[in-house]
């Protein structure tokens, strides 16, 4: 799927979801990118606002099955999404 990136959302230091547990399942299950870096989450931490919101990774689906794949892996981690277009939002993305 081009175009659209699904993010998956910042979250406190007091969240329960396992990061590195998430990215591995992610791996397994996504045909497209998914980025832990922290270059790449700086990447996409902010929109054409001043908001700013660094996430703990960002998944790029490469079809609509990496995209159901990517909702159900993030739910079953209790890890929230954060849908992202271009990046042009002036609203403080979509939060």
């Amino acid at each position: 799927m081009s175009g659209p990136f699904t993010q998956i959302a910042a979250l406190s230091k007091s969240s329960k979801v396992d990061a590195k547990a998430l990215e591995a399942a992610l791996r397994l299950r996504i045909a497209g990118e998914v980025r832990f870096d922290a270059g790449y989450r700086a990447l996409y931490a902010t929109d054409g606002s001043s908001y700013r919101q660094v996430p703990i990774g960002v998944v790029c689906p490469r079809d609509v099955d990496d995209v159901i794949a990517a909702h159900a892996t993030a739910r079953e981690f209790g890890a929230p999404i954060l849908p992202r277009g271009a990046g042009t939002s002036l609203a403080g993305q979509c939060c």
